[in-house]
């Protein structure tokens, strides 16, 4: 369904794709038929289910009406791609699965001149301590 503002050619897209019907939402009559029952049906997400990339299945803390959640991270991202599979469970029996993936990378630490600032130090104490023999 479409509401006012949203993009018509691809809610259909999506609707086709998902073997569903694509409504005009901005027709009061439209909505009216789809809340009675008579126009098709709302169908909602009933749980989300996230696969880590060990094949660890973990319940997302909470999950809104249109999908948007969060997990906890009890898990460490390896160097290279890490790939979740993610999959959303409908009120009408349905699943849909996709895959997010996050390239883990470390960036080279820079260490500073640690041996020109160390020797620096040693230098000044030297000078300070030559400094209070001669006094």
């Amino acid at each position: 369904m479409s509401l006012p503002g949203a993009n018509d050619a691809t809610m259909q897209g999506i609707a086709t794709a998902g073997n569903g019907v694509w409504s005009d939402g901005t027709d009061l009559s439209t909505l009216e038929a789809i809340f009675n029952g008579t126009g098709g049906s709302l169908v909602g997400i009933d749980k989300i289910v996230v696969t880590l990339p060990d094949g660890t299945p973990i319940d997302p803390n909470a999950v809104s009406g249109i999908g948007a959640f969060t997990v906890d991270s009890p898990f460490n991202i390896a160097l290279g791609p890490n790939t979740w599979s993610v999959t959303a469970f409908f009120t009408d029996g349905t699943s849909a699965t996709d895959t997010v993936t996050v390239n883990g990378v470390t960036a080279a630490i820079p260490l500073p001149a640690a041996l020109p600032l160390l020797l620096g130090g040693l230098g000044m104490l030297g000078l300070f301590g030559a400094r209070r023999r001669k006094s």
